[in-house]
């Protein structure tokens, strides 16, 4: 059976489809993944920034597992674990080094075996399956949980390996970031 994951409740009404499910490896999966809404800050991945009332093709994405969907920016997790991240990224919270927001999927180094993700206004989370929680983004309230109030373009570890989370959760308003 052919299970269809919708990201709900995103800022400028931005959705994404992607097939998933615990059988998708022996199941045909589309070869695309598709969005649609808004897309003032390229949140839908199609290189541009126009808005869409019909759905577009996210550039570049191919063995796809999982998508994120966050406020004005977006996540996918590929079939090996890889991360890429697309939209706004005014404080860093794609994780891929920059501050320049983008409107095609781009890697985010050193994320590899991601297997939860949440991403706040401006900033995003990330479990690892050794356990680790990372965090990269704006950090004026200490969200990323390094110790520090010190924004990072990069993924910094808020808990270490082996620390028995398995997800996690962030405020969209409130900054405050959530393991369990």
């Amino acid at each position: 059976m052919t299970t269809y994951t919708y990201a709900r409740g995103v800022a400028a009404a931005l959705a994404l489809l992607a097939l998933t499910g615990p059988a998708r490896a022996a199941e045909p999966r589309a070869p695309w993944v598709r969005a649609w809404g808004g897309n003032g800050a390229g949140q839908l991945g199609n290189g541009s920034t126009a808005h869409a009332s019909a759905p577009v093709d996210v550039a570049h994405l191919t063995d796809v597992s999982r998508i994120f969907a966050a406020g004005y920016h977006s996540f996918a997790v590929l079939d090996d674990g890889e991360l890429r991240a697309w939209g706004w990224n005014g404080a860093g919270h794609l994780g891929d080094g920059s501050t320049v927001s983008r409107t095609t999927p781009v890697p985010v180094p050193g994320l590899t075996d991601v297997t939860a993700l949440a991403g706040g206004y401006n900033h995003s989370v990330a479990v690892l399956a050794d356990g680790s929680v990372l965090a990269w983004g704006e950090n004026s309230l200490g969200q990323l949980g390094d110790g520090t109030t010190t924004n990072s373009s990069t993924p910094v570890t808020a808990l270490p390996p082996g620390s028995g989370a398995t997800r996690v959760a962030v405020s969209t308003v409130s900054r405050t970031s959530y393991a369990y």
